[in-house]
Parts: structure tokens; sequence; C-alpha cells
């Protein structure tokens, strides 16, 4: 896919893009604004959907708006698209640094992209919170309608233009991306101290009563190795069950039954990716379960999403 990112190495892809959009009838075509692998977050995409203003004049006196703060408070003039359903804000930073790597941020993100933290946030910062909720930028996700192409939702819908339209242009200046780091920080911070109260509050109302939180099938699993859907049992299964329902909040000590029944699987069918990389993984689900307090699977959803794990389980001595 082309990008739209500097940095890529130079590989020319304009003729393979043109037949495909071609192919496509220049319906829904798109670049990805970031090269593949790319680590550095230098541009920020702002998405304004019709559907969050009451009014066409509403969403335009938004865009106004927007366009003067991120004037204000970064010095930038960034490309605007008309997408057909609202308005796309492009704006190229200077950026050459992966903030995975910066150390005073990765404690405050629960799930460890800082990168994908600092994405949303400028969104969100430099729209006002305007922007569409249910766009969540990354890195690795993050695609940008081609100028002249037709949005095909658009065609469908009576009085809407589905061409995207370019309304202005960037000024080619990349502004610093260290203006925004002073706010990104506050950001990081009180989002922090929030969760960690809306957290904290949850689990002293778990942590009540925990022997009619047990689980049966569950506490079994724990106890049986299996060669195969262990990432699903530990994202869906055993960790959401020790925190929601446990009331765990020691997270080495979540770490440790969970890398035990890993090492007994281990030893069944190697890890799949390597052990270290499995640990990794089991630690970020900790994380982001103890962040939004994730529910386990329970037994008879299952039965309906994974059946061959069920039936797997279900031939197993204790179930």
């Amino acid at each position: 896919m082309v990008s739209a990112s500097r940095g890529q190495k130079e590989v020319d892809y304009k003729d393979l893009a043109m037949l495909y959009y071609q192919g496509a009838l220049w319906q829904d075509c798109r670049i990805s604004a970031f090269y593949p692998g790319q680590k550095n977050p230098d541009l920020i995409f702002i998405d304004l959907d019709r559907k969050d203003f009451k009014s066409e004049r509403a969403l335009k006196s938004a865009l106004t708006k927007i366009l003067k703060r991120i004037r204000k408070k970064i010095g930038g003039h960034p490309t605007v698209l008309w997408s057909g359903r609202g308005y796309h804000i492009i704006q190229p930073i200077d950026c050459h640094v992966d903030l995975d790597k910066v150390d005073k941020f990765i404690p405050l993100v629960w799930d460890k992209d800082v990168n994908k933290g600092f994405l949303q946030f400028a969104a969100e910062y430099l729209s006002n919170n305007k922007k569409d909720g249910c766009n969540k930028t990354s890195l690795k996700s993050c695609l940008l309608r081609i100028p002249g192409s037709l949005n095909s939702k658009c065609k469908e819908e009576e009085g809407k233009d589905p061409e995207v339209k370019i309304i202005q242009e960037w000024d080619g200046r990349r502004p610093d991306f260290r203006l925004l780091l002073g706010s990104f920080s506050s950001y990081l911070v009180g989002k922090r101290a929030k969760e960690l109260q809306e957290r904290e509050k949850y689990q002293r109302l778990e942590v009540n009563n925990n022997s009619s939180k047990v689980i049966n099938w569950i506490e079994r699993l724990l106890q049986t190795p299996l060669d195969d859907y262990r990432k699903y049992c530990v994202d869906l299964i055993m960790i959401p069950y020790l925190i929601v329902r446990r009331g765990m909040i020691d997270e080495d000590q979540i770490m440790s039954i969970v890398m035990q029944w890993a090492d007994r699987c281990d030893k069944v069918e190697p890890l799949r990716p390597r052990y270290y990389e499995f640990e990794r993984r089991v630690r970020a689900r900790i994380d982001s379960v103890m962040r939004d307090m994730i529910p386990p699977v329970s037994w008879s959803r299952l039965l309906e999403h994974n059946p061959d794990l069920a039936q797997k389980l279900s031939g197993r001595e204790g179930f």
C-alpha cells in the first residue's frame, strides 16, 4: 500500500496503486498514513463526522474553530478533505522519535502503546474533543481517502456528495511534535489517576465475598494444560476471571498463576510465539483487563463462539 508519511524506502507504488483504484472504480480508495513497521508518529489525523453535529452549519463551524486551534497551538496549516460524510484533517508533524522508547511515558499508558496514545490524544486535543469518537488512530490503522475517489456510503444516501475533495492544502511545514508533549504528559497523568481510582473502587467491591465468585470450570482449566487455544484462554477467560471475578489486584500474583499454567502447556506443545513474547502478551493483557474490567467468557458463550475449545475441554477429565 502507498504511504502518506515520509521515511519509507523508495519504492514506486504509483502505477500499482492507480491500477488498483481504477479496478475499484475509484470507490473507497485509501492510502496508508504510515508505512509498514513505522515507529514514529509523524502525522496527526482528525476525523469530523457529520452525524456528530446538529447541522451542516455546526459541522463547518467546528472545522473553522479546529483549524484556528491547530494554528494557535502548533502553528499548523493542515490538509483538509471533504470525505463525503464530513471532514478529514491531516497535519504532518516533525517527529523522528519512537515514543514507546521514552521511559517517562511508558508507566502512564496501560497498553504500553505510547505512540497510539499520542496520536489519539493529539486528535482529541487539537479538535477540542470534537473528533469522531469511533476513530481510534494508530500507526497500524490510519487510512486516508484519495481526492477524486468516491465514498460508496454517500452514494446510497440522497443529497450526499460522494466525491472526496481537497478543501485546504497543507502548507508544507511540519510543526515540532514537542509542542504537544507538555499537554500530553498532563493528559496521561490525569487519565492514569482517574483509571486507578475507578479500578480501586471496583476492586474493593469485587474483593468482598470472593468465595462466591469462584467458577469451577475455569478453576479446572487453570490446572489443565492445552496444546492449542492458549491465547484465547489467557486473554478471554483466565485473566478476566482472576481480576474481575476473583478480585485479584496484584499483577505479579496474576502473572505467576497464568505463567505456571503456560509452563505446563509449553511441555505439551511449545508456546507460539516464543515464551518471552507470550509472557509479554500476558502482562499487556493484565493491564488492559484491569483498566476496562472485562468479564470472562461464560461457558454458554464459549459453547456458542468457540465450540471447538468447549468440546476439547468437555472431553477432559474433570470437566
